[in-house]
C-alpha cells in the first residue's frame, strides 16, 4: 500500500517537472534580431545576399509548387526561413533550414495561394549565431497557377 502511494506522488511529481518545463519553453520570449538587413533580389534564383549571407532558389518560386532554397553563411548556428506578404496575412509559413555536409543549410519551401492573387512576397531569413540572432530580408515575385 505504502509503495503504491509513493508511486503515484513519483508519477505526479514527474508530470509536474514535465508540465513545468514545457511551459517554460513555450512562455520564454523568443530572441529578436539585432537588426533588419534589407537584400537587393531581383533574382533570386540567381543568387543574392551581401558579404556575410549568400541565398539562392533552386527554381522560380510558384505557388503550391516546392522549390528549394540553399543559404550560406559563415557562423550559423541554426537557419528558419519565413515568408510573408505585406499588408496580408498568409498563415505560418517558417520553415527550419537543415545543414548539408558543405556547409550549406537547405530546405524545401512551398508558398500558398493568395485568394487575392497577389505574387508579391517577403522573405525573412534568421540566422542564430553565437553573436545573437540576425534577419535578412528581401522581396520577390512568385509565379502564380
Amino acid at each position: 500500500m505504502k509503495t503504491a502511494k509513493r508511486k503515484k506522488w513519483a508519477v505526479l511529481a514527474l508530470l509536474v517537472m514535465v508540465g513545468a518545463a514545457a511551459l517554460y519553453f513555450y512562455m520564454r520570449a523568443p530572441a529578436m534580431p539585432q537588426s533588419i538587413k534589407l537584400l537587393y533580389c531581383p533574382a533570386p534564383v540567381d543568387g543574392c545576399g551581401d558579404q556575410n549571407l549568400h541565398v539562392v532558389f533552386a527554381s522560380s518560386p510558384a505557388v503550391l509548387k516546392p522549390f528549394g532554397i540553399d543559404v550560406a553563411m559563415a557562423g550559423a548556428q541554426a537557419i528558419h526561413a519565413s515568408f510573408a506578404m505585406d499588408g496580408m496575412e498568409m498563415g505560418l509559413n517558417k520553415y527550419r533550414l537543415l545543414q548539408k555536409p558543405d556547409g550549406r543549410w537547405h530546405g524545401d519551401i512551398t508558398l500558398p495561394v493568395c485568394v487575392q492573387g497577389r505574387s508579391d512576397w517577403i522573405a525573412r531569413i534568421d540566422v542564430e549565431t553565437a553573436a545573437g540572432l540576425q534577419r535578412y530580408q528581401f522581396t520577390f515575385k512568385a509565379e502564380s497557377r
